[in-house]
């Protein structure tokens, strides 16, 4: 499964190998652009997860569309709701 990061953090944690650690994320990931490409990538199908916090929750369109190249369906599996209904709401 393919997964990228919508949010404002810096570091990630790597569990490729038999210890974690703690890393910085790629350049490409990182920023407005990291998060347009992230985005993008979801709604093209190249990727099949976004996680995201309050980074992602305004100004983006990730529903299944005929405009989209993956048709897939999406799901969205909230693990920390917002505190702020209408940041919750926006999401």
């Amino acid at each position: 499964m393919s997964v990228a990061e919508v949010t404002g953090r810096k570091t990630m944690v790597d569990y490729s190998g038999a210890t974690p650690r703690l890393i910085a994320r790629p350049r490409a990931e990182i920023g407005p652009s990291g998060k347009r490409a992230s985005i993008a990538n979801f709604n093209r199908g190249t990727l099949d997860a976004l996680i995201l916090n309050r980074s992602g929750s305004t100004g983006v369109s990730m529903h299944a569309s005929k405009d989209f190249k993956d048709k897939r369906r999406r799901r969205m599996i909230l693990a920390q709701p917002e505190a702020n209904i209408d940041t919750h709401l926006q999401m």
